[in-house]
């Protein structure tokens, strides 16, 4: 849900003409950055982003993408830098899969 607001508040708001989506594992976080090209958002606003009461709130998707994280342990960060990044990590359990399954999607460019 998280990363569908992104993209989301990309399309309503950023102006943007590109938008890349950066996925990884490390240090067991799964790692999702989503980075447009639009017109970015201002330190200030990113400043005043906080966690709604109830992700039913409507109009404020920002702050239920926080609530959102927190609600599941995870963590979220806005960056103005030529359009915004935003940088979803979840913490992922330690599993011993029965097989190792590798997954070689890095980058996805949506036009």
């Amino acid at each position: 849900m998280v990363v569908q607001e992104a993209l989301g508040n990309i399309l309503k708001h950023a102006q943007a003409s590109k938008v890349l989506i950066h996925i990884g594992v490390e240090g067991g976080k799964l790692n999702i950055v989503v980075q447009d090209d639009g017109k970015g958002m201002s330190e200030a606003q990113i400043a005043q982003i906080k966690p709604t009461v109830s992700v039913q709130e409507s109009g404020n998707g920002l702050g239920n993408m926080l609530s959102r994280m927190n609600s599941i342990g995870g963590e979220i960060k806005w960056i103005n830098k030529q359009g915004t990044f935003v940088i979803v990590s979840i913490f992922l359990q330690k599993i011993r899969p029965k097989r190792k399954i590798f997954f070689n999607f890095t980058r996805f460019l949506l036009l």
